[in-house]
């Protein structure tokens, strides 16, 4: 008798290596997916504006990276800081200009990144939103609760919308693959019925846009909400999954979309940053000096024979130690 269950993930008509750009966009569980990526030197870029949570802010980024253009009217100031609603708070600042300047910058270099990408990875987090006099908002920047107003997405509401940016994402990039996942974070300040239903929506939304071409699910939320289905595997908030639920997910990765060549790459770079980090006892010892020299020689060699890789930081330190 199995006391396991195990959630099959579909066969891709693809593989990711480290020649691929990809792209993160999303709840908090796309930035601890993408960070495991950006620890094994992929060329990605995570959350260009911040962690967003809805779909209809997902698209809000993006539309505004395809527009390559924020405009000042967007801003707004509060507490003596300018601040947009579509930005996280680290772009806000008391002068409107230098706000400006930092979200166009941003906004410039994902604009050229995502031309580029290979793979856009989106999670959904929730399909409740908030609205400020009729718009919906990313971040509330601490103004009062009751400037917005909250509710719901509509199944056909997302699809809509997403179908558009999706439509002009690859208007612009015709190579560009969707990966749609679900962040398993349970919404439990909304109610746990609340956080069903939300959940319920962004399921039955993503099952019509992986009709549209190039679009795909990956079972994320199921594999830790059905397979791992274990307070273990939760942080202390008991609503995110914790390091070991990433690390298995990330394991199941893995296997989804890395071929044998790129797993065992990925070992060797993991066996190089570890070495990186490091710390003996005693660094004067020449067994200690021998072990660097073993690694430098062998992050070379793996920079030359992998150009797409950057060990400039394991190289440098290796040098200089």
């Amino acid at each position: 008798m199995s006391l396991f269950t195990t959630v099959d993930t579909p066969p891709f008509p693809f593989d990711i290596n480290h020649k691929h750009k990809l792209m993160f966009i999303g709840s908090c569980f796309a930035d601890n997916i993408g960070q495991r990526f950006l620890n094994y030197k992929f060329n990605i870029q995570i959350n260009p504006y911040g962690v967003l949570y809805n779909p209809a802010s997902i698209c809000q980024c993006l539309n505004a990276i395809l527009d390559n253009k924020f405009d000042s009217s967007k801003l707004i100031q509060h507490d003596e800081m300018w601040h947009s609603f579509l930005h996280h708070s680290s772009f806000s600042n008391v002068d409107k200009k230098t706000c400006l300047f930092t979200i166009n910058e941003q906004t410039g270099r994902s604009y050229s990144f995502i031309k580029e990408t290979d793979f856009l990875f989106i999670t959904f987090g929730t399909a409740n939103v908030y609205e400020y006099q009729g718009n919906i908002v990313s971040n509330c920047h601490k103004l009062p609760s009751k400037s917005f107003t909250r509710r719901r997405l509509g199944i056909n509401e997302i699809v809509e919308t997403v179908t558009n940016t999706i439509h002009k994402l690859q208007n612009i990039n015709s190579k560009l693959k969707i990966i749609y996942t679900v962040s398993p974070v349970r919404y439990a300040k909304d109610s746990m019925h609340e956080n069903s239903l939300s959940k319920a929506a962004l399921h039955l939304a993503i099952e019509q846009l992986c009709q549209l071409k190039n679009s795909y699910y990956y079972p994320a939320y199921e594999i830790i909400i059905d397979e791992l289905r274990d307070y273990r595997f939760f942080a202390e908030d008991m609503a995110h999954p914790n390091n070991t639920a990433v690390s298995i997910l990330w394991e199941r990765l893995n296997n989804s979309f890395f071929t044998p060549d790129t797993q065992t790459l990925c070992k060797q770079i993991q066996n190089i940053i570890s070495a990186s980090q490091h710390r003996p006892f005693n660094k004067e010892t020449g067994a200690y000096q021998q072990f660097l020299s073993s690694m430098l020689k062998k992050a070379l060699d793996l920079q030359s024979r992998h150009s797409e890789l950057d060990l400039t930081q394991e190289i440098t330190y290796f040098s200089k130690k």
